[in-house]
């Protein structure tokens, strides 16, 4: 019988060892389908956003960016371009809250949200304009951001010295040729390429890479 992934979306114990809410796991297929219909276990956020069609734009797609997580430690993200939401619910078992803004507020993201028990961590704003983001960051001390919105050059940029002082920042698309503006102003910067994402780091933070 084969291993399915799971992921706990709420505190259990079996066999001798206790499971986290956020918690992957391999269990045979029998095990992760009775812990799916008891509501303690869902499928990977990744898993769940494919089967329900989710991935479309979303920077969950891409395999550099779900590593990127695992290796880093972040407790305060700042997302500029939540769209569905599917990248925050991945982002969110990494981090202790999210703060993330956009100009439309796409239904689906919300039953994502509270499907994975998450929803509780996340900070979601639909705003008009940079100025009201600025307004907002005023008062959040966070220590990691993630830029996914409007990929123009002028966008780019403008959401970058948004959040930068972070000092820790992860763009998406870099490698999007029907956008090339995002390449072209991470490189601008010495951000690190990896794939369809790419990484920015302040000098003094070197040591936190």
């Amino acid at each position: 019988m084969k291993n399915v992934k799971v992921v706990a979306i709420q505190r259990f114990y079996f066999e001798d060892k206790i499971y986290f809410p956020g918690e992957e796991s391999y269990q045979i297929e029998r095990v992760a389908k009775r812990w799916i219909s008891r509501g303690i276990a869902r499928h990977t956020i990744y898993k769940y956003a494919k089967e329900n069609k989710l991935l479309l734009q979303s920077a969950i797609k891409d395999s550099e960016f779900r590593e990127f997580f695992k290796n880093i430690k972040i407790k305060i993200i700042v997302e500029i371009g939540t769209f569905q939401g599917v990248s925050t619910a991945y982002m969110a078992r990494f981090a202790e809250n999210i703060f993330t803004f956009d100009i439309e507020d796409y239904p689906k993201k919300y039953k994502i949200w509270k499907d994975f028990k998450i929803i509780n961590k996340i900070h979601y704003f639909t705003i008009k304009n940079r100025k009201e983001i600025k307004n907002i960051l005023k008062n959040i001390k966070f220590d990691f951001a993630f830029i996914d919105g409007n990929h123009s050059y002028k966008n780019v940029k403008a959401d970058f010295e948004l959040v930068k002082h972070c000092g820790k920042v992860l763009f998406h698309d870099t490698n999007y040729p029907e956008q090339p503006d995002v390449k072209k102003f991470v490189e601008e910067i010495g951000a690190k390429i990896i794939g369809n994402i790419a990484y920015w780091i302040y000098n003094e933070c070197e040591k936190d890479k």
